[in-house]
């Protein structure tokens, strides 16, 4: 008995580390995101902005900041209710329904919200600088995963 004892909370702990480890990889620190935001040399270097197109577009980043944060949480808070709902559960409830709509429906919002920040940033560019920004943004809509 007691030797199965041993090896049921020895189980347990591996479960809860594994699942802490898979939680610190899949969510990202905010500083990450905010690196994207606070270092836009790369963009005005890649698409030869001008000055007042890299201000416009860095004024759109900085308006489209706060949105991406925001996001960011719900992302990680309905990511987190629905891990912990799938850790406890071995059917599939009417609460693990919901958090799996509300997870979906944040990671929706998230990617929306990206795609029209990628639209307005493409907006201040010339034809050319447009085509290839675009050409590259909009893989990062079916790429990115707001968590990662």
């Amino acid at each position: 008995m007691k030797k199965s004892v041993i090896v049921f909370l020895a189980a347990l702990l591996a479960g809860v580390a594994s699942h802490a480890l898979y939680l610190g990889y899949r969510s990202p620190s905010i500083a990450e995101h905010e690196a994207v935001f606070e270092d836009l040399r790369w963009l005005r270097a890649e698409f030869d902005l001008e000055r007042e197109q890299f201000e416009a577009i860095s004024a759109l980043y900085e308006e489209y900041r706060p949105v991406c944060e925001e996001l960011c949480h719900r992302v990680m808070a309905t990511q987190e209710r629905l891990n912990h709902l799938l850790a406890d559960s071995n059917e599939v409830t009417p609460e693990l329904r919901n958090a799996l709509e509300a997870y979906s429906q944040v990671k929706l919002e998230c990617h929306q919200a990206m795609l029209e920040h990628i639209y307005q940033v493409a907006s201040e560019m010339a034809p050319d600088q447009r085509e290839r920004y675009l050409e590259r943004a909009k893989i990062h809509v079916t790429m990115h995963d707001p968590v990662r």
